[in-house]
């Protein structure tokens, strides 16, 4: 396989990141010779059944002799308690939960899965197990060299397949987000509700008693300032995006955005406090 210098990975480009990562994996093993022959078995369709599951990629393939041989590529899954982690980190960005639906895992991703302790993308060769018909082999023959290869341009073309192999298919990914999104939220309400509560039911003191410290207090009256924290961009409009031919450049109108509807969202809560 022809060797290609890693680069930033852009939104528009974070499939073809995900799978150059891995062909840099497999190098060493993959000549010129051996890269030709699995590419003819690629070209002739004798790969059979090509699918990827949570933990491994698989396929079938019949040689010159008709016998059927069973392909896979073997990923390390993450625990239950990796993938809490992980969904929790993202679950407080409504960006996450709009790329998802979309089937796209964004390139922030790996910094989410380094934050919870985990490599998102296996970083060695011995981190993955390529086996034919359950025997491992650790020098790639052809076959098995095909199977790499069409693993790298699914990769590259469907960048969820790198959370499926790590253990959770489309489905169970947006269903966890959606189910810890909705639990932080309500938190927040409830939290809310709490400190209203707290402070409705607290006694105030009499007004004769208490006026006389406006004017000791008029000083740091008239230097009160007030934060005012924007809303969290709503996912439907960050799912609009996806669509529209943006030419490479989804991380920047992401951010402008971002920081447009947080400006937008200061200026009409503050004119609703009258400031």
């Amino acid at each position: 396989m022809s060797e290609t210098a890693p680069g930033p990975a852009t939104e528009a480009k974070v499939g073809v990141h995900f799978g150059e990562r891995l062909r840099e994996l497999f190098l060493p093993q993959i000549d010129a010779e051996l890269e030709q022959e699995a590419t003819e078995l690629i070209r002739r369709r004798k790969l059979l059944d090509f699918m990827v599951q949570p933990g491994r990629v698989t396929a079938k393939l019949h040689d010159d002799q008709g016998r059927p041989q069973r392909l896979e590529v073997l990923f390390r899954q993450f625990s239950d308690e990796q993938w809490l982690r992980i969904f929790d980190l993202m679950a407080r960005e409504a960006y996450f939960m709009a790329k998802l639906l979309n089937a796209k895992v964004p390139a922030k991703t790996e910094d989410i899965a380094r934050q919870a302790g985990c490599a998102l993308l296996p970083t060695s060769r011995d981190e993955l197990r390529v086996a034919v018909n359950d025997k491992e082999e650790r020098t790639l023959s052809a076959p098995s060299a095909a199977l790499v290869m069409r693993m790298c341009e699914r990769f590259e073309s469907d960048s969820f397949s790198i959370i499926t192999v790590r253990g959770r298919g489309p489905d169970e990914a947006i269903s966890e987000l959606q189910r810890l999104r909705s639990l932080l939220k309500q938190k927040q309400e409830f939290s809310s509700a709490l400190t209203y509560q707290q402070v409705e039911y607290e006694p105030a003191p009499p007004l004769r008693a208490t006026v006389g410290h406006y004017w000791s207090h008029a000083k740091d009256l008239t230097e009160l300032t007030y934060t005012i924290r924007a809303d969290e961009l709503p996912a439907s409009i960050l799912k609009w995006l996806d669509p529209l031919p943006l030419g490479g450049l989804e991380d920047e109108v992401d951010f402008l955005l971002e920081e447009g509807y947080a400006k937008v969202a200061r200026l009409a809560q503050g004119y609703g406090l009258g400031l």
